[in-house]
């Protein structure tokens, strides 16, 4: 290290294992727990891209979700998103293309995110609430509620059943 910030690797002479070198150098600044500057985070994410990090495998690259991951979550997707456009163009356009909602796409995860945070919270709330209800007939009420939901849940969008701790299945 110096002055508690780069990491140094001897490089080969090849420019894919100089590549992978300063990759690898920004990979340990970033985990050495120092603060670093907006400069070397965005020299970081250019040594993630010529290191050829971006790519999961031929045809298939990384989201920009990912991509602040691989970067400590120092900055956020967007930022990311916007250093690629300015730095690596060519790749953004590849990525709005993978994208099929390019634009709206992290906006409708979001949205999704949302959605599902407020059914789970309704799901614990009426969870809690059931066991305080005695009277027969709202319990009837309630489970005929609870039927219907289950039956709109199972005939939407395709779902991957839930995986229960004590072998308790649909």
């Amino acid at each position: 290290m110096r002055d508690g910030r780069w990491t140094k690797i001897r490089q080969h002479s090849e420019p894919e294992f100089a590549s992978r070198a300063k990759w690898m150098a920004a990979e340990a600044n970033l985990t050495h727990g120092l603060p670093l500057r907006n400069a070397e985070i965005r020299t970081a994410f250019k040594a993630l891209i010529r290191a050829r990090r971006h790519i999961l495998r031929p045809g298939m690259l990384l989201s920009y979700r990912d991509l602040a991951g691989l970067l400590g979550g120092l900055k956020r997707h967007t930022t990311i998103r916007n250093w690629m456009v300015a730095d690596f163009p060519a790749i953004a356009r590849r990525m709005a293309v993978d994208e099929p909602m390019s634009g709206t796409c992290e906006a409708v995860r979001d949205e999704e995110a949302t959605f599902r945070n407020s059914f789970m919270a309704s799901v614990n709330s009426a969870q809690a609430a059931s066991g305080a209800i005695r009277s027969p007939h709202t319990r009837r009420d309630m489970i005929g509620a609870a039927h219907e939901l289950l039956k709109v849940l199972l005939a939407g969008s395709p779902w991957t059943p839930p995986v229960f701790p004590f072998g308790d299945e649909f």
